[in-house]
């Protein structure tokens, strides 16, 4: 759980694009139709400590995702319109923290979304992203503004984000001088075919309370994130199942091992 912060695949009216590159067929796994769906990730520690999250789904829309850790539960609900997210609610200790609400165009691509967080710093804060696609690549930007829930108007910095095969390859901070680069196995994700993914992944990414879910595609082996020129990585070593979806991973943090994990699927 956190607590920090185009080719566009119309077809499915996705958040980001598949890539054009022409081996993108091939990283499927080899199941590119199967409705695998994640059920439970299991996190454990040399210390015996462990937590779940847990997965709900109506058909292959996402729920509701439930964790309980040592410091407390963590719960994000999703809503829907006419088949679309509209609304993801973060709740901490069963309170509400944050709540994101959701605009599409009329082409029904995602244009923008506003983050309200109640009472940080004593004030409650809404930070509304605006999506800038590259025409002729899957590459997009953010651009936010700050303000209060009534209204968002104080630019407060940009995000560009490099897509490739449908994952997030990088996200660079030019206000900050920082990067995330991104490493991803050519298998089946762990979250691949739960819908709007995409979305999904991009709203957690911009969220206090949200959840870490990265690759919607394939599965992120490695994170470089570069603050000004300190890095600091993440690395995951997986394990797969007969269908070439993750079974196990060991999580390594500076290269430390951190934790294991299993994966258990519908």
């Amino acid at each position: 759980m956190k607590s920090k912060v185009l080719l566009l695949f119309s077809l499915l009216l996705l958040t980001f694009a598949c890539s054009s590159d022409s081996d993108s067929n091939d990283d499927d796994g080899g199941n590119p139709t199967d409705n695998t769906l994640i059920k439970q990730i299991i996190y454990n520690y040399d210390d015996d400590s462990s937590y779940m999250q847990t997965f709900s789904y109506d058909g292959n829309k996402l729920l509701s995702i439930n964790e309980t850790e040592s410091d407390g539960t963590y719960e994000a609900t999703f809503e829907y319109t006419n088949d679309k997210i509209t609304r993801i609610n973060d709740y901490v200790d069963g309170e509400l923290m944050e709540y994101v609400t959701l605009e599409y165009g009329n082409d029904g691509i995602l244009s923008s979304f506003t983050v309200f967080i109640f009472d940080i710093d004593g004030e409650n804060v809404a930070i509304r992203s605006v999506i800038n696609y590259e025409e002729g690549s899957s590459n997009f930007s953010l651009d936010d503004f700050r303000g209060d829930f009534t209204s968002q108007t104080e630019p407060s910095g940009t995000t560009n984000y490099i897509v490739q095969n449908g994952n997030i390859s990088s996200s660079a901070y030019p206000d900050t001088d920082s990067i995330e680069n991104f490493q991803y196995d050519n298998k089946n994700s762990i979250y691949k075919n739960i819908a709007q993914i995409e979305t999904i992944i991009l709203v957690f990414d911009n969220t206090e309370y949200g959840f870490d879910i990265y690759g919607a595609n394939n599965n992120m082996t490695q994170l470089d994130d570069d603050q000004s020129g300190i890095v600091y990585t993440e690395r995951f070593e997986y394990t797969y199942n007969s269908n070439n979806y993750p079974a196990t991973a060991i999580y390594y943090y500076e290269d430390e091992l951190d934790s294991n994990i299993e994966y258990i699927y519908e």
